[in-house]
């Protein structure tokens, strides 16, 4: 059965209780009303130690529901919860000093939490947080039960004056009711909170369960370092990626470094001094290597520095990608560049080659027809050379010309060709 039914079923036995004594003591004649002034106190007291319990649930269950949507409001309304449960804890007499030793740590403990996790706390953290108010709950619950055994203590002390004990139980009977009332509000609320609360929880673990399948497709992981402790949160992709396994070592600084293969250790504590210096405020980035059971892994990390008002680094955090496989392809690409660029550099060795015989051959043609022509311009012979198909008169030495009187093959043509033959 959920606590929260158990608390009122006790409140409900305590008002049955109440009414019998009520019943009991009705027709007694009414004795001094001074003698119970404690008794009313006590009775003011368990309004308020249910006040400090339920307070500090609410506190860390709207903490709980300020994670998903990192909703700043929700988070400043917590510590507000927290901060009152504190008061209604500490507002106790002197007798029940034993209840602020035992419940204020806790409350104290949690507000701590809170204020320094933020929107980011981890699972250790609210584990913590969870069995605090667990502690809460039951220490308070106890001193509900001691109150009540002292109520009825007092009551049968004070029986031999009949109008004290019929002013104390209006009293009883009045706080029985004020608390059954604050107890059916605050369960109620609480009642509706759990339910909220275990819809965000259900729906936080599959964000995280496919953000941790998104990383390990990805390769990539995340991570996050206090620069005043050198405390570390990583991710499980980020753990894998190191080289460790998810949980099997505790992130720090050290512990990164110590993965990170010896000749790129001063790069990567260099890009890390350029970042958090609060003059540069260089962007960290930087690819390094790491040596992990797949043998050498090349990972980019690029991260950002948070800084305090007074420009004091305060956390670097950022994500790490595993560019191995790029690395590779980039290697093997500039590979094939080398053997084209070889290739190219051949051809192109054989294509000059070969311009060169070719003009080599060229330049010999151009000789020999030169000779030619020189030979023919010089006979005594009439020389005319023609294309068939169609016919067509490419050539006709200088006697040919004079043969016919012409100046120019033009006007040779001009003749007709077949008058300047003897026979067709």
């Amino acid at each position: 059965m959920p606590k929260h039914f158990v608390l009122v079923f006790l409140a409900l036995g305590m008002l049955i209780s109440v009414g019998s004594y009520f019943l009991y003591f009705q027709k007694q004649t009414p004795a001094a009303f001074d003698e119970f002034s404690d008794t009313m106190v006590l009775a003011v007291d368990l309004r308020s130690a249910f006040k400090a319990a339920s307070t500090a649930r609410l506190g860390f269950e709207t903490y709980l529901l300020s994670l998903p949507g990192k909703d700043a409001e929700l988070l400043r309304n917590a510590g507000q919860f927290m901060t009152t449960a504190m008061t209604l804890a500490r507002d106790r007499k002197a007798e029940d000093a034993s209840l602020v030793s035992r419940v204020a740590p806790l409350i104290e403990e949690n507000q701590s939490i809170v204020s320094a996790a933020g929107l980011a706390p981890t699972s250790l953290q609210l584990q913590t947080l969870e069995k605090n108010n667990a502690k809460i709950v039951q220490t308070i619950t106890g001193v509900e039960g001691q109150i009540w055994d002292r109520l009825q203590t007092d009551f049968v002390n004070f029986a031999a004056s009949e109008r004290a004990v019929h002013t104390q139980y209006q009293l009883m009977l009045a706080a029985a009711v004020v608390g059954s009332l604050i107890l059916f509000v605050v369960f109620m609320r609480q009642h509706q909170l759990n339910r909220e609360l275990r819809k965000t929880e259900k729906g936080l673990r599959e964000s995280e369960r496919l953000l941790r399948e998104a990383q390990a497709l990805a390769s990539l992981g995340n991570w996050s370092v206090d620069l005043k402790n050198g405390i570390a949160q990583w991710s499980d992709e980020q753990f894998r990626l190191l080289g460790y396994q998810p949980g099997s070592v505790h992130p720090s600084t050290e512990t990164f470094i110590n993965a990170v293969h010896p000749d790129d250790r001063q790069a990567v504590q260099d890009a890390k001094l350029r970042a958090i210096a609060p003059e540069e405020r260089s962007p960290y980035h930087i690819v390094h290597r790491v040596r992990n059971p797949g043998g050498i892994r090349y990972l980019e990390q690029q991260g950002q520095v948070e800084f305090s008002e007074d420009n004091e680094p305060l956390r670097l955090y950022g994500t790490t990608t595993d560019i191995t496989d790029v690395r590779n392809s980039q290697a093997e690409l500039v590979r094939y560049r080398d053997q084209l660029q070889e290739l190219v550099e051949e051809r192109t060795q054989d294509l000059e080659k070969e311009i060169a015989e070719r003009k080599q051959i060229q330049d010999e043609l151009r000789k020999s027809e030169t000779r030619l022509r020189q030979i023919l311009d010089s006979s005594s012979a009439g020389i005319s050379i023609l294309r068939v198909n169609p016919i067509q008169r490419v050539y006709a030495n200088q006697r040919f010309l004079d043969m016919f009187h012409a100046n120019s093959m033009e006007q040779l043509d001009d003749y007709g060709f077949k008058n300047t033959f003897v026979s067709d």
